[in-house]
């Protein structure tokens, strides 16, 4: 698992949760400047092929179209299922459930 990635306001960690599921948290803006730390990060945090990514969003305050692409490259890592985690209708994110169950959960 990789170790946490730090620069300016942004940060994402990982931990396996069970034996089959690896919760991934990101933290601050997820844009073009913080976007390739993130595709790399998940990148090494898939590289045992879980076969759950949970995303946690909730400390993202920005998410910009890089930051889709990102969501949306995790969906071809090789795992059987990617989650958004605590998007509920009193989020701020609520508006992406629609989309994130399609594009990342199917």
């Amino acid at each position: 698992m990789p170790d946490e990635v730090f620069s300016d306001g942004f940060a994402i960690s990982a931990r396996p949760v069970g034996t089959h599921a690896v919760l991934v948290e990101i933290l601050g803006e997820l844009d073009v400047q913080t976007a390739p730390q993130a595709k790399a990060f998940l990148a090494q945090a898939t590289i045992t092929t879980p076969r759950h990514l949970i995303l946690d969003l909730t400390g993202v305050r920005f998410l910009a179209s890089a930051g889709i692409a990102v969501l949306l490259a995790a969906q071809s890592c090789g795992v059987q299922k990617v989650r958004p985690r605590s998007l509920t209708s009193g989020d701020r994110w609520s508006d992406m459930i629609p989309v994130c169950r399609c594009v990342c959960c199917t």
